[in-house]
């Protein structure tokens, strides 16, 4: 989930270079992001640095070592390994509050405003993570994708870019290294609400996802994307989708989805609507 409301702008200060000064060196940008970071939280909380994140818990050493290496640590390098060529050369400043009560204490103290999610959220304006990790590291992996996708394809389309961050909210990573998204919550709201035409659901702009159907327009955008993966495609479609998107061939993916399903989209469909069926997600988890 992208959060762009204007406030935002000035929230968490960017952390590059000084208005004054020279353009800092990517070493210096994340110095000096720590430096903001540790200033703002003071004592309780543990901050570090690994790879493009730098980042900060209230919660004990052990717990925060096993989200950074397990959670942080495997799913960027399996996002890059799978999707994404262009890393940040910037910090993005991860927070993980412990609980709840920290959780909305914090963002409200750094950010200005209290959190409309009980989960997490990016700011890509501040290129900054929120999470009260509580809720455990789905909710991280999603925000993570989203961070991840910026600086590799800026100007993503929503259905991708939710498509991708709310498949990997549910996923692992196996011995070859490869995220892989697994079946989750959403399928009952897409079963519920039933499927948005796919050529439809490719075309939709950004206002039109996040309407009033934004949770059916998940739900969709996921599970296409979880086939597409099924179907060992979906790797190959963000290629050709971002080359042909930066070459300004394809705005919305449709061309890019004809191209690489090769087959005619209309049975490609019906085949995915089949396929959902047989999925199954636990009353009750």
């Amino acid at each position: 989930m992208r959060t762009t409301a204007a406030v935002l702008l000035v929230l968490l200060g960017a952390c590059g270079a000084d208005a004054a000064g020279p353009a800092a060196t990517p070493k210096d940008a994340f110095a000096k992001a720590a430096a903001e970071m540790r200033k703002k939280l003071g004592a309780g909380f543990l901050i570090e640095r690994s790879g493009v994140f730098v980042i900060a818990g209230d919660l004990p050493r052990a717990p925060l070592a096993r989200f950074r290496r397990r959670t942080i640590d495997d799913c960027a390098r399996a996002l890059w390994k799978g999707f994404f060529d262009k890393k940040p050369d910037y910090p993005i400043k991860v927070y993980l509050f412990r609980n709840k009560a920290s959780y909305e204490k914090w963002v409200e103290k750094l950010a200005g405003f209290k959190p409309h999610t009980p989960y997490g959220f990016y700011m890509p304006s501040s290129k900054t993570l929120m999470m009260n990790i509580a809720t455990g590291g789905g909710t991280l992996v999603h925000e993570m994708t989203h961070a991840l996708t910026d600086p590799d394809f800026p100007e993503c389309p929503t259905w991708l870019f939710e498509g991708l961050g709310s498949l990997f909210e549910q996923c692992y990573v196996d011995r070859a290294g490869r995220i892989l998204g697994l079946v989750n919550w959403r399928l009952p709201v897409l079963r519920k609400g039933g499927f948005i035409a796919l050529k439809k659901l490719i075309q939709t702009s950004d206002e039109e996802f996040r309407g009033k159907k934004e949770s059916l327009h998940y739900a969709n955008a996921r599970y296409l994307c979880l086939y597409l993966q099924e179907r060992r495609l979906l790797r190959t479609l963000y290629k050709t989708f971002r080359e042909a998107h930066k070459a300004g061939k394809d705005k919305t993916g449709w061309e890019s989805f004809k191209k690489v399903i090769k087959e005619d989209p209309g049975v490609f469909e019906k085949k995915w609507h089949a396929w959902v069926k047989t999925l199954r997600w636990p009353t009750g988890r």
